[in-house]
């Protein structure tokens, strides 16, 4: 696990959206943060494939657990640190008691 940021080894970088908002996250002193994707409501869970595409599991809402998005992040530019192509997935779980 992580250590935590020890006070004064770290510094604090403003991050901002495409839709205006912005805020400030604390990162360890040789660390940058880059904005590789936009629009993902509520990520849980992540895991990168072979290919290096990235998969990221993203809830329908708080209550409902049974149904969300699975999104395919793909073609990650190098220069400018995002993603190109992001495919968007519906899912619907059948859980049986």
């Amino acid at each position: 696990m992580p250590r935590p940021i020890e006070r004064g080894s770290g510094h604090g970088e403003t991050i901002k959206l495409a839709n205006g908002k912005q805020f400030e996250l604390n990162v360890h002193s040789g660390y940058k943060i880059n904005v590789a994707a936009e629009g993902l409501k509520r990520a849980r869970f992540m895991a990168l494939s072979p290919d290096n595409r990235l998969f990221v599991t993203d809830m329908h809402n708080r209550t409902d657990n049974r149904r969300g998005i699975v999104y395919v992040l793909d073609e990650f530019n190098q220069q400018t640190k995002r993603f190109e192509k992001i495919t968007k997935k519906s899912i619907t779980m059948r859980i049986s008691s």
